[in-house]
């Protein structure tokens, strides 16, 4: 029987416990159990059958791209993210052999793991790729007449299954790890023939895997050219016609790889504005749009981003009128205004709690940010948000959101983490709530309120439960009494249906 190699696996566990399964979700609450009971999870993960192994249905979200625009996001069960991280993890010397040498043009992801267990170099974020294009903008006088910048239309969406898989088999061949991600691909997007999961950094490896023959064509009808996943910079020569670069890209795209170009996101300029006007534009995933705008407006952040201090001149920037500046303007740069909740998270900015309570409900589209920033502001014990407990309830239940479940999830992490205590007459008001994150975190609210009754009402009938809701409702059951909590685990343990479930009940009831 086929099987993914332990070490992969157990590295896998580890990244992800590490640096998150996406940047998008809420990190799951398993991922204590993963972490503490990794090599036992290890095991029986590298025992399975690649060959029958089948992924559960990811959870889905609209996610703001925009203003008023917006992309999907997944995030996959926490095992499913493990064996694909696993497999793509053990071709990736490979992928990264196929993507070129030094002088690659693709820029962006380049596979080189850490001793910390990060997956990436850490000199190929967004942010380096935009100083590389000022080595172009400050030296290529003479040198180029135009700028063609161009970015993919739903890039992650639309790649084409049937050429990612070559391009598989073309970098590693035709086996175990390979067979699996073809085969998890089409299961987790129901059959369909095209897209690919957003948010983690599996996919991440394997959308820039989906780049290269594009990269190729390029090279090959001589375009110098700088991409960061799916956005271009071509530099035109004199003897070039920009506009035809354009169209050798569109029509490679279209005809090998069922992409198109955005239309709003595209254009030729001449190389003068673009050294004047060096457009520092969003790309397909948060990081980058982090990093583009730290690069326009506190660089330095990112250098000291992990340290015991802020840099002394974000100190002294007025973070809430910087703010209060972009969210006034009709086109918002997200990206920027991310960076500066980031920045009051890390200053813990005096100003940024009342900030909260006027603006949090047009802050939608940035509810990390929010909820982290809320979240570390009231860690001090001098600032409580206790009075928008009603706010954010009415929130949480207006139609603007009602498709936006990662949103949601985001808010009602507030009451999850204790950021806001919750009343159990709030809590019943979210009772209308069904989307699978909102179970996940509702199970949790209960357990707080210490809902006893709930959890012993309802425990003879977790079969009833999906696979998504069953370790939910485990987990937060511990507010039952310890002996009740370890007898119906027990009784119970070789009748669940999500994977791991016995190794799972054992440490729920380890730590009750």
């Amino acid at each position: 029987m086929p099987h993914l190699d332990r070490e992969a696996l157990l590295w896998s566990l580890e990244h992800i416990t590490a640096h998150g399964d996406t940047d998008i979700f809420p990190y799951p609450f398993e991922f204590d159990f993963l972490r503490e009971r990794k090599e036992e999870i290890a095991d029986a993960l590298a025992a399975e059958n690649t060959a029958t192994f089948r992924p559960l249905s990811s959870l889905d979200s609209l996610v703001p791209k925009s203003r008023h625009g917006f992309r999907v996001a997944h995030q996959l069960y926490p095992t499913d993210a493990i064996f694909l991280l696993a497999a793509t993890f053990s071709i990736g010397p490979q992928i990264e052999a196929a993507r070129g040498g030094l002088d690659r043009p693709g820029f962006s992801y380049r596979f080189e793991p850490s001793d910390e267990f990060a997956m990436f170099a850490p000199n190929c974020r967004f942010g380096n790729w935009l100083m590389n294009q000022y080595g172009h903008a400050m030296f290529g006088e003479g040198q180029y007449t135009h700028v063609v910048e161009a970015d993919i239309a739903d890039f992650y969406q639309r790649i084409y299954h049937h050429r990612l898989e070559n391009s598989l088999l073309d970098a590693a061949g035709d086996i175990t790890e390979t067979r699996l991600i073809r085969s998890f691909l089409r299961d987790i997007r129901v059959r369909q023939s095209f897209g690919i999961p957003v948010g983690g950094n599996a996919t991440r490896l394997l959308a820039e895997l989906s780049l290269v023959d594009i990269d190729r064509a390029l090279l090959g009808e001589g375009y110098e050219f700088t991409r960061y996943v799916d956005d271009f910079r071509i530099f035109i020569k004199p003897n070039q016609d920009p506009y035809n670069a354009l169209a050798f890209l569109a029509d490679n795209l279209w005809s090998s790889e069922g992409l198109s170009l955005s239309s709003a996101k595209t254009r030729v300029m001449p190389f003068e504005q673009y050294r004047e006007q060096l457009e520092l534009s969003s790309g397909e995933d948060a990081s980058q749009a982090d990093a583009s705008a730290a690069e326009r407006l506190l660089y330095a952040l990112y250098d000291a981003e992990e340290g015991d201090s802020p840099p002394e001149d974000l100190v002294n920037l007025d973070l809430v009128g910087e703010i209060h500046t972009e969210i006034e303007k009709e086109f918002w740069d997200l990206g920027k205004i991310r960076v500066l909740l980031r920045c009051m998270k890390l200053t813990r900015d005096a100003n940024a709690a009342n900030f909260l309570r006027e603006n949090y409900a047009i802050l939608m589209p940035f509810a990390k940010e929010l909820v982290l920033l809320m979240e570390e502001l009231a860690s001090g014990g001098d600032i409580s948000f206790q009075d928008m407990q009603a706010p954010i309830v009415d929130l949480i239940l207006t139609p603007a959101i009602r498709h936006l479940h990662v949103t949601r999830a985001w808010l009602l992490e507030l009451f999850v983490r204790g950021v806001i205590s919750i009343s159990a007459a709030q809590a019943r008001r979210l009772d209308t709530l069904s989307d699978t994150l909102d179970q996940r975190a509702l199970f949790q609210i209960r357990a707080r309120l210490g809902e006893v009754h709930y959890f012993r009402q309802r425990k003879a009938r977790i079969h009833e439960l999906t696979p998504w809701l069953q370790p939910a409702f485990i987990f937060s059951a511990a507010c039952l009494p310890a002996e009740e909590y370890r007898t119906w685990l027990g009784n119970i343990r070789l009748n669940l249906n999500f994977p791991l479930s016995p190794l799972f009940a054992d440490w729920a009831r380890a730590r009750r």
